[in-house]
Protein backbone atom coordinates (compact mmCIF):
# COMPACT_ATOMS: atom_id res chain seq x y z
CA UNK A 1 0.00 0.00 0.00
CA UNK A 2 1.52 3.17 -0.84
CA UNK A 3 1.17 6.71 0.69
CA UNK A 4 -1.85 8.28 -0.76
CA UNK A 5 0.18 11.44 -2.41
CA UNK A 6 2.59 8.75 -4.29
CA UNK A 7 -0.74 6.75 -5.42
CA UNK A 8 -1.73 9.74 -7.14
CA UNK A 9 1.54 10.50 -8.66
CA UNK A 10 1.91 7.20 -9.85
CA UNK A 11 -1.25 6.95 -11.43
CA UNK A 12 -0.79 10.35 -13.18
CA UNK A 13 2.68 8.78 -14.30
CA UNK A 14 0.79 5.83 -16.00
CA UNK A 15 2.35 3.43 -13.27
CA UNK A 16 -0.54 2.42 -11.47
CA UNK A 17 -3.83 1.81 -13.59
CA UNK A 18 -6.57 2.46 -10.99
CA UNK A 19 -7.16 3.90 -7.59
CA UNK A 20 -10.11 2.17 -5.62
CA UNK A 21 -11.37 5.43 -4.30
CA UNK A 22 -10.74 8.84 -5.29
CA UNK A 23 -12.29 12.78 -4.96
CA UNK A 24 -12.05 14.40 -7.98
CA UNK A 25 -10.60 17.82 -8.69
CA UNK A 26 -9.77 20.08 -11.91
CA UNK A 27 -6.30 18.97 -10.97
CA UNK A 28 -6.63 14.93 -11.19
CA UNK A 29 -9.14 15.32 -13.95
CA UNK A 30 -6.54 16.26 -16.41
CA UNK A 31 -4.77 12.84 -15.76
CA UNK A 32 -7.72 10.50 -14.23
CA UNK A 33 -11.31 9.38 -15.34
CA UNK A 34 -13.42 9.20 -12.57
CA UNK A 35 -16.41 6.32 -11.85
CA UNK A 36 -18.52 7.78 -8.89
CA UNK A 37 -20.11 5.34 -6.70
CA UNK A 38 -19.86 7.23 -3.36
CA UNK A 39 -21.34 10.11 -1.98
CA UNK A 40 -19.08 10.49 1.15
CA UNK A 41 -19.76 12.95 4.37
CA UNK A 42 -16.83 14.43 6.06
CA UNK A 43 -16.59 14.88 9.94
CA UNK A 44 -14.63 16.58 12.35
CA UNK A 45 -12.94 14.10 15.15
CA UNK A 46 -12.29 16.01 18.24
CA UNK A 47 -9.97 14.14 20.58
CA UNK A 48 -10.83 13.51 24.55
CA UNK A 49 -7.88 16.55 25.36
CA UNK A 50 -10.28 18.94 23.46
CA UNK A 51 -11.99 21.36 26.32
CA UNK A 52 -15.27 20.16 26.09
CA UNK A 53 -16.59 24.36 25.12
CA UNK A 54 -14.35 23.49 21.75
CA UNK A 55 -17.40 23.10 19.46
CA UNK A 56 -16.60 24.78 16.17
CA UNK A 57 -14.29 25.79 13.63
CA UNK A 58 -13.51 29.54 15.12
CA UNK A 59 -13.53 28.07 18.52
CA UNK A 60 -10.74 25.32 17.28
CA UNK A 61 -8.68 28.06 15.34
CA UNK A 62 -9.13 30.94 17.94
CA UNK A 63 -7.16 27.80 20.62
CA UNK A 64 -3.21 27.93 19.16
CA UNK A 65 -1.98 25.06 21.43
CA UNK A 66 -4.65 22.83 19.22
CA UNK A 67 -3.25 20.37 16.28
CA UNK A 68 -5.02 18.91 13.35
CA UNK A 69 -4.13 15.68 11.61
CA UNK A 70 -4.35 14.92 8.26
CA UNK A 71 -3.08 12.48 5.46
CA UNK A 72 -1.19 14.51 2.24
CA UNK A 73 -3.12 15.17 -0.45
CA UNK A 74 -6.53 13.98 0.93
CA UNK A 75 -9.45 16.36 -0.40
CA UNK A 76 -11.81 16.86 2.20
CA UNK A 77 -14.32 19.48 0.67
CA UNK A 78 -14.12 23.36 -0.17
CA UNK A 79 -14.26 24.57 3.47
CA UNK A 80 -12.15 21.66 5.25
CA UNK A 81 -10.02 21.96 2.74
CA UNK A 82 -9.16 26.02 3.85
CA UNK A 83 -9.22 24.89 7.07
CA UNK A 84 -6.43 22.61 6.58
CA UNK A 85 -4.32 25.37 4.86
CA UNK A 86 -4.75 27.77 7.18
CA UNK A 87 -3.92 25.43 9.67
CA UNK A 88 -0.83 24.81 7.72
CA UNK A 89 -0.31 28.13 7.55
CA UNK A 90 0.47 28.19 11.40
CA UNK A 91 1.99 25.31 11.83
CA UNK A 92 -0.98 23.65 13.42
CA UNK A 93 -1.38 20.83 10.64
CA UNK A 94 0.00 17.77 11.05
CA UNK A 95 0.28 16.05 7.19
CA UNK A 96 1.32 12.34 7.40
CA UNK A 97 1.33 9.07 4.51
CA UNK A 98 -1.80 7.23 4.93
CA UNK A 99 -4.29 6.37 7.38
CA UNK A 100 -2.60 3.79 9.73
CA UNK A 101 -0.56 5.98 10.74
CA UNK A 102 -2.70 8.92 10.91
CA UNK A 103 -4.58 7.30 13.50
CA UNK A 104 -2.09 5.54 15.50
CA UNK A 105 -0.32 9.14 15.51
CA UNK A 106 -3.91 10.36 16.84
CA UNK A 107 -4.23 7.79 19.69
CA UNK A 108 -0.67 9.01 20.94
CA UNK A 109 -1.69 12.32 20.87
CA UNK A 110 0.14 13.72 18.26
CA UNK A 111 -2.19 16.20 17.13
CA UNK A 112 -6.32 17.00 18.63
CA UNK A 113 -8.54 16.79 16.07
CA UNK A 114 -8.87 15.10 12.36
CA UNK A 115 -11.17 15.15 9.16
CA UNK A 116 -12.76 11.72 8.53
CA UNK A 117 -15.79 9.90 6.82
CA UNK A 118 -17.41 7.50 8.36
CA UNK A 119 -15.65 4.65 5.90
CA UNK A 120 -12.11 5.29 7.32
CA UNK A 121 -12.88 5.80 10.74
CA UNK A 122 -15.28 3.31 12.09
CA UNK A 123 -12.29 0.43 10.80
CA UNK A 124 -9.21 2.82 12.74
CA UNK A 125 -11.17 3.99 15.67
CA UNK A 126 -11.90 0.44 16.75
CA UNK A 127 -8.41 -0.60 16.28
CA UNK A 128 -7.07 2.35 18.42
CA UNK A 129 -9.26 1.99 21.16
CA UNK A 130 -6.42 4.02 23.24
CA UNK A 131 -8.15 6.76 21.74
CA UNK A 132 -10.96 7.09 24.30
CA UNK A 133 -13.98 9.42 24.10
CA UNK A 134 -14.29 11.57 20.92
CA UNK A 135 -16.63 14.10 19.86
CA UNK A 136 -17.76 14.02 15.94
CA UNK A 137 -18.39 17.55 14.73
CA UNK A 138 -20.55 18.50 11.53
CA UNK A 139 -18.87 21.98 10.72
CA UNK A 140 -19.25 21.68 6.89
CA UNK A 141 -23.21 20.54 6.50
CA UNK A 142 -22.50 20.53 2.92
CA UNK A 143 -19.30 18.44 2.64
CA UNK A 144 -21.06 15.40 1.18
CA UNK A 145 -18.88 15.09 -1.90
CA UNK A 146 -18.51 12.26 -4.40
CA UNK A 147 -15.83 9.73 -4.74
CA UNK A 148 -15.29 7.10 -7.11
CA UNK A 149 -12.79 4.66 -9.13
CA UNK A 150 -9.85 7.29 -10.50
CA UNK A 151 -8.16 5.53 -13.96
CA UNK A 152 -5.41 6.95 -15.42
CA UNK A 153 -5.77 8.03 -19.01
CA UNK A 154 -2.27 6.61 -19.33
CA UNK A 155 -3.90 3.36 -19.11
CA UNK A 156 -7.41 3.77 -20.25
CA UNK A 157 -9.24 5.09 -23.56
CA UNK A 158 -12.25 7.44 -23.82
CA UNK A 159 -13.91 4.55 -24.48
CA UNK A 160 -13.06 2.44 -21.75
CA UNK A 161 -13.62 5.37 -18.88
CA UNK A 162 -16.88 5.44 -20.09
CA UNK A 163 -17.47 1.10 -19.67
CA UNK A 164 -16.43 1.85 -16.26
CA UNK A 165 -18.21 4.64 -15.60
CA UNK A 166 -21.63 2.43 -16.71
CA UNK A 167 -20.36 -0.57 -14.63
CA UNK A 168 -20.20 1.34 -11.66
CA UNK A 169 -23.90 3.22 -12.58
CA UNK A 170 -25.32 -0.51 -13.30
CA UNK A 171 -23.33 -1.80 -10.10
CA UNK A 172 -25.50 1.02 -8.24
CA UNK A 173 -28.52 0.28 -9.94
CA UNK A 174 -29.19 -3.00 -9.90
CA UNK A 175 -27.93 -2.91 -5.68
CA UNK A 176 -24.43 -4.19 -6.13
CA UNK A 177 -22.57 -1.38 -4.25
CA UNK A 178 -25.07 -0.94 -1.44
CA UNK A 179 -24.93 -4.64 -0.59
CA UNK A 180 -20.98 -4.24 -0.16
CA UNK A 181 -21.70 -0.95 1.66
CA UNK A 182 -24.38 -2.35 4.08
CA UNK A 183 -22.21 -5.14 4.62
CA UNK A 184 -19.46 -3.03 5.87
CA UNK A 185 -21.37 -0.74 7.20
CA UNK A 186 -24.74 -1.25 8.13
CA UNK A 187 -27.92 -0.32 5.99
CA UNK A 188 -28.31 3.13 7.65
CA UNK A 189 -24.52 4.16 6.71
CA UNK A 190 -24.25 2.30 3.27
CA UNK A 191 -27.64 4.41 2.47
CA UNK A 192 -26.01 7.88 3.09
CA UNK A 193 -23.04 6.84 1.13
CA UNK A 194 -24.65 5.50 -1.81
CA UNK A 195 -24.21 7.57 -4.71
CA UNK A 196 -27.07 8.68 -6.90
CA UNK A 197 -26.93 10.43 -10.12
Amino acid sequence: VLPRARSWYELEEGNLDMLASGVPTPEREKFAWFAPYLADKKYVILGPTVPANITTMDAFIAHPKLMMGGVRSFKYSPMYDALVERLEATQRMEQVGDLDTLYRMFARGRFDATIASPLAYRYYLEKHPALGKLRFLDWDPSSKGVSGLALSKKTFSVKQAKQWQALMREMIKDGTVLQILTRHLGVDEGKLLLYSN
